[in-house]
């Protein structure tokens, strides 16, 4: 006898009347960067009464009733804007409901539900935020944020430099998975934010004199030469000193043609290019060495 499959969460497929009130009590649970432009197509459609055939994915808590959407960011944030104009409309939906679960099952639920769609680095982060120990106050002391901003570097450039730092010889950066960074962030520890902080402050001021709010623009701030100069400031500020650190790559990497030239360098091989290149330039015409 054929043995029977196992299901692990059931959920309960069906369709669901939504006024304006209703809308605004769905609860984003998963959410994604927004884009504006999905936004607007999926509100034109709704202005020319086309309705969706993708179902919401939902997770309907019986103690609170509150409804949470797994699986469904845009089309509700449109709905919500639809109903701007039209509050005394409603909208059809279909949704597949699950019932009362965790915050991890939700995750998983979710991970599940996009297999098929790229998700970011970014957004796989911001999924998990509450469970990392110390990225609450990663992005209240330090000017970044899960997406960045012009004002605010991403977290994550942090984070990944930090978890790389050891790196001897320099391998270009981390080249964890998704979930595994994720589970390596999670082991991170406030002893290990203040050791980030420090090293975060050093780059700072180093590289950011003129104490611009803008400051993600500089060369210094870029996808390839952050990690690299965020790596040679906390592998050497203890046996070089942190003053010497900050003003000697001040003195030789601030306004350095090569520093600008790092942004066209791509990917860990280009990271490695450009590490050596300031190893070298840091080096050059002193008896203190950079490692």
């Amino acid at each position: 006898m054929a043995k029977k499959k196992h299901l692990k969460y059931q959920y309960k497929t069906m369709d669901v009347e939504l006024d304006k009130d209703e809308v605004q009590k769905l609860q984003i649970v998963n959410p994604r960067k927004i884009r504006a432009e999905q936004v607007s197509s999926i509100l034109a459609s709704l202005n020319n009464g086309v309705h969706f055939d993708v179902p919401f994915v939902v997770n309907c808590i019986g103690k609170t009733k509150e409804t949470r959407v797994i699986d469904g960011n845009h089309r509700t944030i449109a709905m919500k804007k639809y109903f701007e104009s039209h509050p005394d409309d409603t909208i059809t939906v279909p949704m597949n409901a699950y019932f009362d679960l965790t915050v991890d099952e939700e995750r998983e639920i979710y991970t599940k539900t996009n297999r098929g769609v790229s998700q970011s680095a970014d957004d796989f982060l911001n999924s998990y935020s509450d469970t990392i120990k110390i990225l609450e106050r990663l992005t209240t002391e330090i000017p970044c944020s899960i997406y960045g901003s012009s004002e605010r570097i991403k977290a994550r450039y942090l984070l990944e430099s930090y978890l790389s730092r050891k790196q001897r010889p320099y391998e270009g950066g981390h080249s964890y998975r998704k979930l595994v960074f994720i589970k390596e962030c999670q082991k991170l520890t406030y002893k290990d934010f203040e050791d980030l902080k420090e090293t975060w402050k050093i780059l700072f001021k180093a590289f950011n004199p003129d104490k611009l709010k803008d400051f993600v623009r500089l060369d210094a701030f870029k996808a390839t030469s952050f990690p690299v100069l965020f790596h040679l400031v906390s592998f050497n500020k203890t046996q070089l000193g942190r003053e010497y650190v900050m003003k000697r790559m001040k003195k030789v990497l601030y306004d350095s043609p090569d520093l600008h030239e790092s942004r066209r360098w791509g990917g860990r091989y280009g990271r490695i290019q450009a590490y050596l290149r300031f190893q070298s330039m840091l080096n050059k015409n002193t008896k203190k060495k950079f490692k």
